[in-house]
């Protein structure tokens, strides 16, 4: 093809040239042509020198555990772990990264050691993520983000493609695969956290558009669950689902400084694909032939939408969001539904920037269907961060949060009506106020220099939860204090830090204090070819119902790396207990983590070629 080319522009090189003998004013066009000619023909050979790139590692980590303990910590007394990477660079067009981990705990969907993990699915993973231009294929263990109403950050075993071409507004994304592989039950009851679970395949995609002032996407997620992948059922746990959602966002600028954004999502879920009465929801939004419907069909919506503001010293953005109650997307794994909120938040700064506080206020509440069942929970929910940094050697920052609830129990109607003299015992007024304060103050110390930085650093935190109900008050308090000393000599390779660390809280049923010192050493030898790292940390804990008691932890670090291909690593965890004193049925305990590790880097390039240059 590049010879073709070439043989086409010469052709029109001398036309050009022809025609330039009666008409002069063609030159630059010639100039134009021929320069496009030189850089072609360059092309090639540029391409060839980039060559075959090949680089990677290799990891292996083994960790041995042992402790006195009576009671089953949970964890193996021996564990091992292999990962690696290695990516493939061709002439610095087509990039191919291939990703492995293994893990001894589940090698062939069961542990050489624990009996009680064959259930469990396995920890082997595999990841190749070939990439060209602006186009890349995601295959094995991947994730990806379409909407957080749609497909957001769900992990899935199968293919991806991601197209975002560069200097282009259009992008494309498409996903198939599996976001939940098919758990058995165990009848024998010895796997911890066993939870049956049918296979769920789903397809999904999105296409957008993006420029400098405006955006527009649209994303399908589809996913159903296999009931042949388990012999049996499992209604006891989970029902075979189908789930379709379908989200719609956009955003655009206005007047230079405003935009106005809106995300938008439908979802559509079968809880249970098995049921044969077909009855469409009550929702006039159809789904086609995407989604299989049932009595037990729900279709759902979410929005989230605002206003912002964007100046060079304030910002601000009012934003409003509205998930309805039981809105659910298989893309997900966690989702906050039945809520409705009202949010101002605005950020300025001050003096040269040094100044910077960033305010935040809004208004919530679930019951958005206004169940009879259900209370109505109404909260105010405002934070506030201050950050100043008056000169190079001190800074200050300061973060406060709120919210306040407050529901009734019972209605007024209910109340008044009640004809028993005890049923109306419960319909005092809840109210519930959270706060929370964190204090940082970082003093670089006056004879502290360039190479010899001394750091004080100053941490306080304050959490109090206070839950009213009629004349009945309960509180809980937590307040903890940090006061560290930092000390690094940049020549000598060496740093080290100590700490006070006092911690008290008030709860309900008692009250109780931790303080204890901490110390870190940090050292590098041979040309940083062997680092050192070490920490102790004691807490004495001393509580009003109960005798005090001590918690011992120190850990060891040696890290020596010979060359840039090698690296080893040991470690040493040790952690002593004495909770409860003086009682004989808890006795002290303490346990020991041993890790080695080894790390093997590479980096080859071949295939190169270099063009032969005719000698004059």
């Amino acid at each position: 093809m590049p010879s073709i080319t070439i043989t086409l522009r010469l052709c029109l090189i001398g036309g050009i040239l022809i025609f330039s003998l009666q008409q002069p004013a063609v030159s630059q066009a010639l100039q134009a042509e021929a320069q496009k000619l030189k850089n072609l023909t360059k092309l090639p050979s540029q391409v060839l020198q980039e060559g075959i790139k090949v680089s990677g590692g290799v990891n292996t980590l083994s960790t041995f555990y042992t402790t006195n303990a009576v009671e089953s910590t949970g964890r193996l007394p021996f564990e091992s772990i292999l990962s690696g990477n290695i990516n493939f660079d061709f002439y610095g067009k087509i990039k191919m990264p291939f990703t492995f981990t293994l893990n001894s705990q589940n090698i062939n969907f069961k542990s050489p050691f624990d009996e009680r993990l064959r259930f469990q699915n396995p920890f082997n993973r595999f990841q190749f993520k070939p990439t060209y231009k602006g186009l890349t294929v995601l295959m094995g263990v991947n994730s990806m983000t379409f909407s957080p109403y749609t497909l957001n950050g769900h992990r899935f075993d199968g293919v991806g493609v991601q197209f975002k071409p560069k200097q282009k507004p259009f992008y494309a994304s498409f996903m198939w695969g599996t976001l939940q592989k098919a758990v058995f039950r165990d009848t024998s009851g010895l796997t911890r956290n066993n939870n049956p679970a049918y296979q769920r395949k789903s397809w999904g995609f999105q296409l957008g558009y993006k420029s400098k002032d405006y955006l527009g996407e649209i994303s399908l997620l589809r996913s159903r669950d296999d009931i042949s992948s388990l012999p049996y059922t499992i209604d006891d746990f989970a029902y075979p689902e189908a789930n379709v959602a379908v989200g719609i966002k956009g955003s655009a600028l206005l007047q230079k400084k405003w935009t106005l954004s809106m995300d938008l999502a439908m979802s559509g879920l079968t809880k249970d694909i098995r049921n044969t009465i077909n009855e469409p929801p009550s929702d006039n939004f159809s789904f086609g032939e995407l989604l299989q419907t049932n009595r037990s069909t729900i279709i759902k919506k979410a929005l989230k939408t605002g206003l912002k503001y964007g100046g060079k010293s304030f910002q601000t953005a009012l934003e409003y969001t509205s998930v309805d109650p039981e809105y659910k997307t298989h893309g997900a794994y966690y989702f906050v539904n039945d809520l409705e909120n009202v949010a101002l938040n605005t950020t300025s700064n001050w003096l040269k920037n040094r100044l910077n506080i960033a305010v935040s206020i809004g208004r919530q509440h679930n019951n958005l269907a206004e169940s009879a069942n259900l209370q109505t929970l109404w909260q105010w929910v405002g934070s506030t961060d201050i950050s100043f940094i008056p000169s190079d050697k001190t800074m200050l920052n300061l973060t406060y949060s709120t919210f306040q609830s407050y529901t009734n129990l019972r209605t007024d109607m209910e109340y008044l009506t009640t004809i028993s003299t005890y049923a109306g015992l419960d319909t005092l007024n809840y109210r519930q106020i959270n706060q929370n304060l964190q204090l940082m103050f970082v003093k670089k110390l006056p004879r502290a220099t360039k190479e010899h930085p001394q750091v004080l650093q100053v941490q306080g935190l304050y959490q109090g939860s206070s839950n009213q109900q009629g004349s009945l008050t309960r509180s809980t308090q937590v307040n903890t204090l940090n006061l560290v000393y930092n000390n690094q000599l940049i020549a000598q390779k060496r740093n080290y830090s100590v700490a006070l660390n006092i911690n008290r809280n008030d709860l309900v049923v008692r009250s109780e204090w931790f303080v204890g010192p901490s110390f870190t050493y940090q050292k590098a030898l041979l040309n940083q070819k062997i680092q050192l790292q070490s920490a102790l940390n004691y807490l004495k804990t001393i509580r009003s119902t109960e005798q005090s008691g001590d918690v011992l932890n120190a850990r060891f670090t040696l890290g020596f790396q010979p060359s840039k291909e090698h690296q080893f690593n040991l470690s040493l965890l040790s952690m002593y207990r004495n909770l409860s004193p003086g009682k004989i049925i808890e006795r002290n305990f303490w346990d020991m983590t041993l890790t080695l590790g080894y790390q093997y880097q590479f980096q080859t390039k071949f295939g190169a070629i270099t063009p032969k240059t005719n000698p004059k």
